[in-house]
């Protein structure tokens, strides 16, 4: 899929992060449907495609907005997906310079749901 789909993202996040430590205990009991109801693309920009190869993907900037009614100890575990993004190589052909991302927090953390952050 080449659009930053967040049930996609933080999914394969969580399986990297699986790959190399025990996280039974640290994430939440429902992960998957944390990952999957409540997790939203917000803005996002400069998104472009690259399908012309046997590998899709794409590059730009996108937001990520977990919903602002999640229990504290969930809303961590997600800012701890989000930043290990950068250390686990995302993508694929991480040694050829794809699948690179990283963290970009710009003042207040933007959530989804009633009220300001």
């Amino acid at each position: 899929m080449p659009l930053p789909i967040p049930e996609l993202v933080f999914w394969h996040l969580r399986e990297h992060v699986a790959s190399f430590m025990t996280i039974e205990g640290l994430e939440p009991v429902n992960s998957e449907e944390i990952i999957k109801r409540h997790i939203a693309l917000g803005i996002f920009s400069d998104i472009t495609s690259h399908g012309k190869e046997r590998r899709a993907g794409f590059t730009g900037t996108c937001e990520f907005l977990f919903d602002r009614d999640l229990p504290h100890e969930t809303l961590v575990w997600l800012h701890f997906l989000s930043n290990i993004a950068f250390y686990t190589g995302i993508g694929r052909a991480t040694t050829q310079g794809r699948g690179q991302a990283r963290r970009a927090t710009f003042g207040k953390f933007s959530y989804r749901g009633g009220g300001s952050s």
